[in-house]
């Protein structure tokens, strides 16, 4: 791409030879320079590489350092979909009902129905290899509020990833679906879940006690939640950093 703009004046025309970015006078005038800027080499090769990237990628929505997220394919996604929402170690902290591949393959399609839930696969960079979900549910467009969850394959645990597609997650509802408020919850002993979380910039809004019967006893489930502004301003400092 060629963008335009104008030199100020044909003295000032600026001399910039270690400069990513070439300055190509097109005519002089009396108070203004008109100029084009082209990106130099290094960027066209740097275009190339996301390009390729890109290219190498299913489908991908929403792209970070190591992972990107990508809509989920009903006739492909199905099976893992159902394995990770039956895997006892998976599950324990999300369902309690068996999930057949057929009913995952219903299900993710009447997600991708109405725009009240959110969910994407959350894939790696380097193989395409699905690892997780990740999704936005109960999404309150009056309210500008929703309630997130995470879930990853085990072979992800302790990598980082979780908090990696977690901020992903938290960028796209902030800054593109204009959410105010994201919430999340998490039973008291799923420690590493929580604790994500607040790696993630949640903050603990405080305990809901005995709400979940499970394992032969009620569990308290803890409440976070994080703000634009909050959001925000964590970010900034991370970007300036």
């Amino acid at each position: 791409m060629v963008a335009f703009g104008y030199q100020p004046t044909p003295s000032s025309f600026p001399s910039i030879p270690n400069s990513k970015e070439l300055y190509i006078c097109l005519f002089n005038c009396t108070d203004f320079r008109p100029y084009a800027i082209l990106p130099s080499k290094q960027y066209v090769l740097e275009d190339e590489k996301m390009a390729d990237e890109l290219s190498r990628m299913q489908n991908p929505f929403v792209i970070g350092e190591r992972l990107y997220l990508r809509p989920l394919e009903p006739a492909q996604d199905n099976h893992l979909y159902s394995t990770w929402l039956n895997d006892a170690d998976v599950r324990r902290w999300f369902s309690i009902y068996p999930t057949s591949d057929a009913r995952a393959k219903e299900r993710i399609e009447n997600l991708y129905k109405t725009f009240g839930h959110i969910i994407f696969g959350v894939a790696l960079k380097s193989d395409n290899s699905l690892i997780g979900l990740v999704g936005l549910k109960d999404i309150n467009t009056l309210n500008q509020s929703a309630e997130f969850y995470i879930i990853l394959d085990r072979s992800a645990w302790g990598k980082g990833y979780g908090t990696e597609g977690t901020k992903m997650m938290l960028r796209y509802g902030f800054l593109e679906l204009n959410l105010n408020r994201i919430q999340t919850q998490d039973m008291e002993e799923n420690i590493g879940g929580w604790r994500a979380d607040e790696k993630a910039g949640f903050k603990h809004e405080g305990t809901m006690r005995q709400v979940i019967f499970r394992f032969g006893k009620y569990h308290d489930v803890r409440v976070y939640s994080l703000l634009r502004s909050e959001f925000l301003e964590k970010y900034e400092q991370e970007d300036a950093q």
